[in-house]
């Protein structure tokens, strides 16, 4: 079962709370043509690119600082463009390092991402927050981490 098929499930069971919508974050032409068709006032922005082991970070290695990064300010670019007022941002618990599983973390541990991935969900979490700076929190950005 992937995240879009739940996602499509989520949006059958509210049809008129809920629309889910697939576009490529790299594609700031498509970002604005989705933004506009639907006029959303929340954003959940939750795509991303990993990589499982060493040889797929190594030949993934600049498309997950396309999505990750860049792929999040064309978000938030075309968030503000189309009036959004809230964009949360799926971040990961990959930002505090490789500690242990079962080792409960506080919100405010010290943040030592060691891997592409990490470094650039980082990244990601930094480009929201010098964005709200510029332009003055619009779309608000709320951070969440999974």
């Amino acid at each position: 079962r992937t995240l879009a098929a739940e996602e499509e499930e989520l949006c059958r069971a509210f049809p008129s709370q809920l629309r889910f919508e697939s576009a490529d974050v790299t594609d700031e032409v498509g970002l604005d043509r989705v933004f506009t068709r639907n006029s959303p006032w929340l954003v959940v922005h939750a795509a991303a690119l990993t990589a499982l082991t060493d040889d797929d970070e190594q030949r993934r290695f600049v498309a997950i600082w396309d999505v990750n990064v860049a792929g999040t300010a064309k978000v938030l670019e075309a968030s503000r463009r189309a009036g959004v007022r809230r964009l949360v941002l799926v971040s990961s618990g990959t930002v505090y390092g490789n500690g242990p599983a079962s080792v409960a973390l506080a919100e405010d541990a010290e943040l030592r991402p060691s891997s592409t991935y990490g470094i650039s969900k980082f990244m990601a979490e930094m480009v929201c927050r010098r964005h709200q700076v510029l332009w003055a929190g619009q779309p608000e950005v709320r951070i969440v981490r999974s």
